[in-house]
């Protein structure tokens, strides 16, 4: 026995690999040539049926698949689409041109969005006896008939109770369609509406050119020589794609209905046949949902050409290894074993547990054991630490503040599972946001950046006072389960401040945090995370404070209402135009928001109140919302995200408004007099008491009297007086320099 476990040794081994070196390099030469002719037809078999489920898989993924959801999606998103699915709906209504038109921009806006794929769709409404087109317009048919129903094709719908068949386009006349192009592929879906009666209520028609199938083909053909065909049912070649070249005759498609591919009813088969004077592997895969058969077929007279060389080549090759192996066994088998025997030992050396080595073992069998073994071990840890951990803490977190998991054991082996322990008395629960805004103007892979960074840099302030768990529950939300033994709330606001500053200085984005109150059973942590949930609620009225616990609202358990007073004062003060008096009431409501006493539901129902007060009281007075410099300021309310923001922004769109009504009234009153002004000019030889002119301009006499002089500065008599004067003035000097009479001046004298 002793003899035999020599044999076992990598010295001994090498020994006899002498031999059989010598011997397999002979029984290599001679089977190579048998082995090689046997394996390569199997081999282009298995080439072959790769390429076919390629192609079928892209074709079904690229054209059917998209095809048939764009179908189903037109019929399913209903509101999108109402007016192409109005005709299924209603029978033997109207035509309405204008909604014909929106169906017909409706398909073409299709045909555009899937340009690569469709070239045309077209619907038929059978109740209605018309069919509509992106390409042909529309079509109006006999009301009697329906032209479709005795076909072939729709039998076998109705037969198979099915929705969706693919069919040639050459089935279709071309004069109700408008397109009969032997180039295109068509998929009919059916749309029935059961509500209304049975049957179906018409179809959708979408047309997919040939070229678009052989685009997917030729992408994985792998030489001219290979041919590819579509197939239906029948063995009927439906469009073929390829170069026969110098393999196959012109007829070459015609061969292809006799060879036995689609009457076994199996999905795909591969057999070798003669077409013409080629040996040839055909291929065939069945098309899902379409019922065609794909099928390519490849020369193998080809292939064998160029195996010629490699069936030489090997045989040399196996020879010169002959030589060139002996040659190296020779130098290098005493010193292949020496590093071998050092190595053995060194094993021993550091322990293996699994198993010892034991004299006569093979020793490369046994370090293979080892770094197995030891290969094995670190994998597990890598991947269970490096890729399974951050998911592990993240279900883990999720399914703690959402009580997915109802017992504590089944918490603490996911804690096991992911290598995290909780070993202190109490737990707290907090959530951190970030800005939003200043989110929205990062990528998506800075956005990635900082959440990782954020839930590391928090799990590093681990300490002796407490350990921390984070996981991101949102795009700006994160959740901080801490575990401690102190039983105040005091560390983890420090913790909380450190990341809060760590945040700005690293990405310059705010952020702010809540905490929910301490618990010593960590199955109630769901309940401290609807605690913070409802505190995130209160810092749009507490913006100065960054952590934001229950303690810090008073009044919690005595809740109050805001007085519909204050909103009724508010308008009063808007009316008024008095923006100190607004200022000082909207102060008043911060204050009440911020008492602690107001439901922070109430306080947000208010504000939406406010806002409606301003609004309304702005199309009062005639200033709209978006027009202006005052659309500008009312926008900016989106942005608001604390009740500071919410005051300025109030104050500052109602002293916008005030302001362009002020000078909406300047305008007015300097309009009025310009008005008067001109009237009393051109009008200066009549009477033109005070009286007189405001009834003229529709105004009482004291009301513009009291406009006139805080206008100009003094009174409307005296304006009428010295108008009156000057002409008079003037008169008398083209008097005099015309040397009129006297009289003439007398008469023509102004009344005053």
């Amino acid at each position: 026995m002793k003899i035999f476990r020599m044999f076992n040794t990598v010295f001994y081994r090498l020994l006899i690999s002498y031999i059989l070196l010598i011997v397999s390099a002979i029984l290599v030469g001679a089977t190579s040539y048998t082995y090689f002719s046997s394996r390569f037809n199997e081999e282009i078999e298995d080439v072959n049926n790769l390429i076919l489920n390629n192609i079928s898989r892209s074709i079904g993924e690229n054209i059917i698949e998209k095809v048939s959801k764009l179908c189903i999606d037109i019929t399913m998103d209903q509101r999108k689409n109402d007016d192409l699915l109005y005709y299924f709906r209603h029978q033997d209504v109207e035509k309405d041109n204008i909604r014909i038109q929106k169906i017909r921009t409706g398909l073409k806006e299709l045909i555009l969005i899937n340009a690569d794929i469709i070239d045309s769709i077209s619907v038929y409404y059978r109740d209605n006896h018309f069919v509509v087109g992106s390409s042909g317009g529309v079509t109006f048919l006999n009301n009697n008939t329906d032209p479709f129903s005795d076909s072939d094709w729709m039998k076998t719908m109705l037969e198979r109770n099915s929705s969706y068949i693919w069919l040639d386009n050459s089935v279709f006349p071309s004069e109700i369609f408008g397109i009969n192009s032997d180039d295109m592929l068509t998929y009919i879906y059916l749309f029935a509406d059961n509500s209304n009666g049975p049957g179906y209520k018409g179809f959708i028609k979408v047309n997919v050119s040939k070229s678009t199938f052989q685009g997917k083909i030729q992408e994985y053909l792998p030489e001219d020589s290979s041919m590819s065909f579509i197939a239906d049912g029948g063995g009927n070649v439906i469009c073929n794609f390829g170069n026969p070249g110098l393999f196959y005759p012109a007829d070459f498609s015609r061969q292809i209905k006799p060879l036995p591919l689609i009457y076994e009813n199996m999905p795909s088969e591969s057999f070798i046949t003669k077409i013409g004077n080629a040996n040839s592997v055909v291929s065939y895969r069945s098309l899902e949902y379409t019922g065609w058969n794909l099928i390519n077929v490849i020369p193998l007279d080809k292939y064998y050409k160029k195996t010629i060389a490699i069936k030489r080549t090997m045989l040399a090759i196996c020879a010169v290894s002959i030589m060139i192996g002996l040659l190296i066994s020779a130098v290098f088998t005493s010193k292949i074993y020496n590093p071998v025997r050092s190595i053995i030992k060194r094993i021993s050396l550091l322990g293996n547990r699994e198993r010892s080595y034991s004299h006569g073992e093979n020793e490369y069998a046994y370090m293979n054991d080892f770094i197995d073994n030891l290969s094995i071990k670190v994998n597990e840890l890598e991947t269970t630490l490096e890729t399974n951990l951050p998911l592990i803490k993240y279900n883990l977190v999720q399914d703690i503040i959402y009580k997915n998991i109802e017992n504590i054991h089944d918490v603490e082996e996911q804690f096991k599972l992911a290598n995290l322990s909780m070993p202190y008395r109490y737990y707290y629960l907090s959530v951190i946001t970030l800005d939003q805004e200043a989110l929205n103007y990062a990528n998506t892979e800075n956005t990635q950046f900082i959440k990782y960074n954020l839930v590391d840099y928090i799990e590093k302030c681990t300490d002796l006072k407490g350990k921390f768990i984070s996981a991101a529950i949102s795009k700006n939300e994160f959740v901080i389960i801490a575990n401690s033994d102190n039983d105040n709330p005091e560390f983890l606001i420090k913790i909380l401040n450190k990341i809060i500053e760590y945040v700005y200085e690293n990405f310059k984005i705010n952020s702010y945090s809540v905490i929910g109150g301490k618990t010593s059973d960590m199955m109630e942590l769901h309940q401290r995370f609807k605690e913070c949930k409802n505190l995130q609620k209160y810092n749009f009225f507490y913006p100065e404070i960054k952590i934001l616990t229950g303690g810090c609202i008073s009044g919690q358990n005595d809740y109050k209402e805001i007085p519909e007073k204050l909103s009724e004062d508010i308008a009063v003060t808007l009316n008024n135009r008095d923006l100190e008096g607004l200022s000082k009431l909207l102060d008043k409501f911060s204050d009440l928001t911020r008492s602690g006493y107001v439901p922070q539901d109430h306080s947000h129902q208010k504000i939406l109140e406010l806002v409606y007060v301003l609004s309304r009281y702005m199309k009062e007075i005639g200033v709209a919302a978006f027009d202006g410099t005052t659309a500008g300021r009312f926008s900016e309310y989106k942005k608001v995200s604390n009740i500071n923001q919410f005051k300025k922004w109030f104050v500052s769109v109602a002293g916008c408004t005030f302001e362009a009504v002020c000078a909406r009234e300047r305008n007015q009153r300097h309009d009025m007099l310009k008005r008067i002004n001109e009237y009393v000019i051109a009008n200066i030889d009549k009477d033109l008491s005070m009286s007189y002119v405001a009834e003229m301009v529709g105004l009482s006499p004291n009301y513009l009297s009291r406009v006139y002089r805080e206008e100009t500065g003094y009174n409307f008599i005296n304006f009428v007086t010295n108008e009156k004067m000057n002409r008079a003035k003037e008169l008398a000097r083209i008097l005099q320099l015309t040397k009129y009479p006297r009289s003439l001046v007398t008469e023509a004298r102004p009344t005053l």
